[in-house]
């Protein structure tokens, strides 16, 4: 959650691209993590959480809040896997799978967090 609060300070533009990089850094990373243990989707990756947390957050203030909330409902829908998720899950042939079940997640949290906003008024 640390790394998110850095990160929500930033200009959209500039959350997307680090994001961006992150995904494909993390992709890479779990790739020859799963190369190197010869292990599917090895739970010592923990990068592509780092992914999907960050989309939670994206365009929320760093308040504790949105923050406990992008956490949970991120947690909830990375824990049940709502189709995309379950399909990268499921086929993990690379390291993008392993992390786009976590992205999948994020954006599913995001989007309820967008919706709870919306609904509500702000949280902040």
């Amino acid at each position: 959650m640390g790394l998110s609060l850095g990160f929500c300070r930033f200009p959209a533009g500039l959350f997307v691209v680090t994001v961006l990089a992150f995904f494909f850094m993390a992709s890479w990373l779990a790739g020859q993590t799963e190369s190197l243990l010869a292990a599917r989707d090895p739970q010592v990756v923990v990068v592509d959480e780092v992914v999907g947390f960050l989309i939670a957050v994206f365009t929320f203030p760093p308040t504790w809040r949105y923050l406990l909330g992008a956490f949970l409902l991120f947690r909830l829908f990375d824990i049940l896997k709502p189709y995309p998720a379950s399909f990268f899950n499921r086929r993990s042939l690379s390291g993008y799978d392993v992390v786009l079940d976590d992205v999948v997640a994020g954006v599913y949290a995001n989007l309820c967090l967008q919706a709870g906003r919306f609904l509500l008024g702000t949280l902040g």
